[in-house]
């Protein structure tokens, strides 16, 4: 179960979903202030976040369920919907969202990689705050820690890396690149590299949080977590495309 913040003795407040959907809610704010600023769609800006939103949740939640607890679900079939008691898992989100989206803005004969440019600092900025979320939850902990800020969860035994934090600062400081990127846009870099370089950057960033955890992630394949290989993927596929659109 969620740690809880207490409003009032009637009010009382799941932290990481109040931290998650501060990041929904501020994301979607970001996303029509740079919409207007480009001068795009803001009625398809709020229909593609709907989209991206909807498609996420299900899928964060369906990766969870069906490769980190199948057993467990399958005796408890009704916990699958019990959505406040967590269990989500980025990947599985970002994967759906990513393919919804996609299916929807070609469906509406949209610039594809207008868009996905667009999306990417937000997707960082988004993905940075919802870091915090987990490690005020205290999920995605780290090993041991031995350096002075090892972290001390209350369910855990030792100081901890507090790989949340790592994942939150890494990505705020790609959000920030990304940025810049889009600023100074070199002339070789098309339309969707913004989002490349998110893909490519953010896969590193998965890869260094995901050596310093400890929690049960489900089975490793060849010593790795389903979520290192994934990232490995997109950092191979992300520079293989962003190498590509530098060639003449």
């Amino acid at each position: 179960m969620f740690p809880m913040i207490v409003v009032t003795d009637q009010i009382i407040l799941p932290t990481y979903l109040l931290i998650i959907s501060s990041a929904f809610s501020l994301a979607l704010f970001w996303v029509l202030y740079r919409t207007k600023k480009s001068e795009l769609s803001s009625s398809f800006a709020l229909d593609l976040c709907l989209v991206i939103m909807v498609f996420g949740f299900i899928g964060a939640r369906l990766f969870h369920v069906v490769y980190e607890e199948p057993i467990y679900y399958l005796q408890n079939p009704l916990a699958v919907l019990k959505v406040w008691q967590g269990g989500f898992v980025y990947y599985g989100g970002a994967i759906s969202a990513f393919f919804a989206g996609l299916l929807y803005t070609n469906w509406r004969k949209e610039n594809v990689g207008q868009w996905a440019d667009l999306m990417a600092p937000v997707a960082a900025g988004g993905y940075a705050l919802g870091r915090l979320g987990c490690f005020f939850n205290g999920c995605c902990y780290g090993e041991i820690c031995h350096w002075p800020w090892g972290v001390q969860f209350p369910h855990l035994e030792g100081l901890r890396h507090p790989t949340q934090l790592y994942a939150a600062l890494i990505e705020l400081g790609i959000a920030i690149f990304l940025l810049q990127i889009e600023r100074r846009r070199p002339r070789w870099l098309k339309s969707g590299g913004v989002f490349l370089f998110w893909i490519m950057l953010h896969a590193l960033n998965r890869m260094f949080m995901e050596a310093f955890r400890a929690d049960p992630r489900g089975t490793e394949l060849l010593g790795w977590s389903i979520s290192s290989l994934i990232s490995l993927g997109l950092l191979i596929e992300a520079a293989r495309r962003l190498y590509k659109m530098k060639q003449p």
